[in-house]
């Protein structure tokens, strides 16, 4: 697979026809339409039911660097949400999305990195 869970979704949500998608996405990825829509269901773009779920928010601006300081010991939680007018809680819960996310794409590009090693192992 070669793009990241957050790439699929997010070509899956902009596309003109959602369900011709899977397919091209499967394609792009060379993996199934079910590995597609697995990614989909568990990510939270389509139900079993084929219903649509609520858009997650985008990050507030400049929530990264703030998110950076914190992780550094620059700021606290309490003066990091301050700073971009949130709750302590909400800022919690948005930096272990990003966390999350940023977990999520380091693996997938280990296992990509892997993966195009030993196609070019096998190709020698």
């Amino acid at each position: 697979m070669w793009m990241t869970e957050f790439d699929i979704c997010q070509r899956y949500r902009q596309a003109k026809n959602p369900k011709n998608m899977i397919g091209t996405l499967a394609d792009l990825n060379a993996v199934t339409k079910e590995d597609i829509t697995e990614i989909l269901i568990r990510r939270g773009e389509i139900r079993l039911g084929g219903k649509k779920t609520t858009k997650i928010r985008p990050l507030p601006e400049g929530f990264e660097q703030i998110a950076d300081r914190v992780d550094k010991g620059e700021l606290t939680i309490a003066e990091a949400s301050r700073s971009l007018g949130l709750k302590d809680s909400m800022f919690r819960y948005l930096k272990g999305r990003l966390d999350s996310e940023r977990a999520e794409t380091r693996l997938i590009e280990a296992a990509a990195g892997q993966q195009e090693k030993k196609w070019q192992q096998n190709s020698e």
